[in-house]
């Protein structure tokens, strides 16, 4: 029997991990779903942490938060962590030492960065006086592309053409770089292993919620491959009280649903791993708690039946 590598939540999160038979299986796509304040970017950061623990590499992307912001959080917490880090800039990306980071952040102004930098490009080849494309902050492509500039960022890949062109955005898939495919515009480093936190995914779908199975597909015929594990969150939606965007919760191999409610006059956070595929998973309802002194945990405890 083939034994499944897992990448765990660490130290930082007690009792999720044994739920988990040590971990997500590496190459998978996991989400965390739930309402605001169920801890989601907290596990998000603990999983980005233990990855550099592990001297794995990490990209960490926010759509919801300055990278700044979530350092301190991390300092809030008292989680340690040691890396080579950068911020995605369009400076960084002339940076000589792009491509021997550990962590790359990516957050709004990267995208924003990203975007001038590609409508400024569409800009000098429209035709007939009018645009035809036009690239905003949550346009899904321009996260992938982000996505794949960031494993750049941390030698997982390679473009073989170092300057950005809207070629790249449509064509550069990374299974082709990993197979040796010649026509491929990226090269793999199959030495590197990396963690892909997208904290949220969700705001790619506020209009288009209809159509997240789709985009969510197109971002992992561009993305996966063994090498990297993908973990998302994602807000829940208010009618259905299920992940935001239709059929995501199909495409993606893990789910993880967190709760933030009332119970008694206090907040109260549970825990339920939904599904996991290549897992024997906890199938019970866990009470989630943020405990410990000046070096935060969170703790998943089982709930009494």
């Amino acid at each position: 029997m083939t034994e499944i590598q897992r990448l765990s939540f660490g130290p930082f999160v007690k009792g999720l991990n044994e739920g988990l038979q040590g971990g997500i299986p590496v190459g998978s796509w996991a989400m965390l779903f739930g309402n605001p304040g169920s801890y989601k970017t907290l596990h998000a950061l603990a999983f980005a942490l233990e990855g550099l623990r592990q001297k794995e590499r990490v990209v960490y992307v926010s759509t919801e938060q300055d990278w700044k912001n979530l350092k301190t959080q991390i300092a809030s917490l008292g989680w340690d962590y040691k890396a080579y880090e950068t911020h995605l800039t369009l400076k960084a990306l002339e940076n000589k030492d792009f491509g021997a980071f550990d962590l790359i952040w990516i957050d709004l102004d990267s995208l924003r960065y990203l975007a001038w930098k590609l409508n400024r490009l569409i800009e000098e080849k429209k035709e007939g006086g009018r645009r035809k494309r036009y690239f905003w902050y949550y346009n899904p492509q321009l996260l992938t592309f982000a996505i794949i500039l960031g494993l750049e960022g941390v030698g997982a890949v390679e473009r073989k053409d170092s300057s950005i062109s809207i070629e790249q955005v449509d064509r550069i898939r990374i299974k082709d770089g990993y197979y040796g495919n010649k026509y491929s515009l990226v090269k793999v480093n199959k030495n590197v292993m990396v963690r892909v936190i997208i904290d949220s995914i969700s705001v790619l779908f506020t209009s288009m919620w209809s159509v997240a199975g789709r985009i969510l597909t197109d971002m992992k015929v561009k993305l996966e491959t063994p090498l990297y594990t993908f973990l998302l969150t994602s807000q829940v939606s208010k009618s259905s009280e299920e992940e935001l965007g239709s059929q995501i919760g199909h495409i993606v191999d893990g789910r993880v649903r967190l709760w933030n409610e009332l119970d008694k006059g206090s907040g109260r956070v549970t825990g339920w791993i939904a599904k996991m595929r290549l897992t024997d998973h906890s199938r019970i309802l866990h009470d989630v708690r943020i405990t410990g002194g000046e070096s935060k945990l969170i703790e998943w405890t089982p709930l009494t039946q």
